[in-house]
């Protein structure tokens, strides 16, 4: 399942998936989750992303990926 809020693109970032529109890395999101930290947490921490965001990236890595 393709997620409108996570791009990824070769050329930029060396293809690493970020939240679309930000700087902020998927695995970024991931890890402050698995850090025990709340969606609305890593918002306060990275306030260019939604709670919307941030389940799209936990949703991304349950995919893997996709």
């Amino acid at each position: 399942m393709a997620l409108k809020q996570i791009s990824h693109d070769p050329g930029v970032g060396n293809g690493v998936p970020f939240v679309t529109g930000t700087n902020v890395a998927v695995a970024v999101v991931n890890a402050l989750l698995a850090e025990g930290l709340s969606p609305a947490e890593i918002v306060a921490r990275h306030p260019s992303i939604t709670v919307e965001d941030v389940d799209a990236c936990s949703e991304y890595a349950r995919n893997g990926g996709r």
